[in-house]
């Protein structure tokens, strides 16, 4: 067990989790680095000064950065905290960050903090399945989209973009395009539209920023789609195996090549559907 006195940790603030870490910590007193970074945090990118007097024990949360680590490794007691796959590193775990840290430090988890870490490890349907009712899901949703940096602005967009979506050209997937660049809330949308049987697609999101290039996809659905959407494309993923994951990617192409992007992607949607 890791006491206060003998540890740093290194974490960003930038989705309910990680906040939730932080909170933790502060409480009990840690040595706290907080990074500026959004997500896709790296400790490659982040200020020497959040190196600095470190004690002992270095907890890293979500932050990942092999040349670094091997580097802080040389000096102090490393602790990687994870459960994401990158597109050239496994982190995948079968707890939450937020578990993972409190098993770490001997601290139980609150029935708040519970639902934020089956929120980030298994999103609304672990929630469900852990017996906690809608109002308490939708509290723990919008603590974790306002600490992404969503307002009710955004909220209003989503929801206007989500009123637009249509099916991709070979029917694999629900796609909504946004100039939005954070978008997790579109997700909430299509998951309650889904619970209510108005569609049995997967939804994929292209965020197109100035209208002039996709800078990012993101697709929310089956966990063999996307292994099969990292195994072609690479990206990131993260989620629950057991209930539902999503797949990410940074395209930054020119919207006229979004069609055979898009190609791309129901092509690999498609080879799980025709087995």
């Amino acid at each position: 067990m890791i006491i206060p006195d003998s540890a740093t940790i290194i974490s960003p603030i930038n989705d309910a989790e990680s906040v939730t870490i932080v909170e933790i910590a502060r409480c009990l007193g840690f040595d706290i680095r907080i990074s500026a970074q959004p997500w896709g945090a790296t400790l490659e990118k982040e200020p020497k000064e959040s190196f600095t007097n470190l004690k002992q024990n270095v907890i890293i949360v979500e932050m990942p950065g092999v040349r670094s680590e091997e580097e802080l490794a040389r000096k102090y007691t490393l602790h990687i905290i994870d459960h994401h796959r990158y597109e050239t590193l496994d982190r995948t775990h079968p707890i939450s960050s937020l578990e993972q840290f409190a098993s770490l430090i001997g601290y139980e988890l609150n029935r708040w903090e519970t639902g934020v870490a089956l929120n980030d490890r298994g999103y609304i349907t672990a929630l469900e399945k852990s017996g906690y009712a809608d109002p308490e899901i939708q509290a723990i949703r919008k603590f974790d989209m306002q600490a992404q940096g969503l307002n009710d602005s955004d909220f209003a967009q989503l929801t206007s973009d989500y009123a637009r979506a249509q099916h991709s050209p070979a029917g694999s997937v629900l796609v909504v395009t946004t100039r939005l660049a954070k978008t997790s809330y579109l997700s909430d949308l299509h998951y309650w539209k889904r619970k209510k049987g108005d569609t049995n697609l997967d939804l994929l999101v292209i965020s197109a920023g100035e209208e002039t290039k996709v800078q990012e996809v993101n697709f929310y659905g089956a966990p063999d789609s996307v292994a099969r959407l990292q195994s072609n494309l690479g990206g990131f993923s993260g989620g629950d195996p057991s209930t539902g994951m999503f797949w990410g990617k940074v395209f930054d192409v020119p919207m006229p090549g979004a069609s055979e992007l898009l190609s791309q992607i129901d092509n690999t949607l498609m080879q799980g559907k025709n087995k």
